[in-house]
């Protein structure tokens, strides 16, 4: 498990430094969230001291053959250790507002396209289905996810699976 800092943007390299956590969990839920939550001791080497909020963990998963970044959001500390919770960096995606875009007439590919333009984020879709949504004033998790009738999976449907690729390490 590797950490790196908050102001650390080059993934494709080793960590700041590398962690040897207690235990790890991760948490997946369809179409929801997806984040780890990991325990660390304070060892004598301060590695400890290196984890900091907003800071971005990559470590294996289960689902992928590649490993996968999580964006650090709590941090506490107890007696011994310190309890770490992560969210996978797609969640980063809530800071990046759509002011207005259309996707119309569109396939499941074209609009993840047009919903992540501008972004670090590239998504993927097999879905033929031919649509239209407005995308006003919103962020991009809540354009493919949320709750109101313009979202990706109410226009399109199908399952989100949060994986970046080496593309995005870089």
């Amino acid at each position: 498990m590797q950490c790196y800092k908050a102001s650390n943007s080059s993934f494709d390299k080793n960590g700041d430094i590398k962690l040897q956590p207690i235990n790890a969990v991760l948490r997946m839920e369809l179409n929801g969230i997806c984040e780890i939550e990991f325990e660390h001791n304070f060892d004598k080497e301060g590695r400890w001291k290196k984890i900091e909020k907003l800071g971005v963990i990559k470590c294996p998963v289960c689902y992928s053959k590649n490993k996968q970044l999580f964006r650090i959001y709590d941090i506490s500390k107890g007696m011994f250790s310190l309890k770490v919770k992560a969210r996978h960096i797609f969640f980063d995606l809530i800071r990046h507002v759509i002011l207005d875009n259309r996707a119309v007439n569109c396939n499941g590919q074209k609009a993840l396209d047009i919903i992540l333009k501008g972004t670090k984020f590239k998504g993927h879709s097999n879905i033929d289905l031919n649509t239209t949504a407005y995308f006003v004033s919103t962020n991009a998790i809540a354009a493919i996810t949320g709750d109101s009738d313009n979202t990706f999976l109410n226009r399109w449907g199908g399952e989100i699976e949060v994986e970046q690729n080496k593309d995005y390490m870089k």
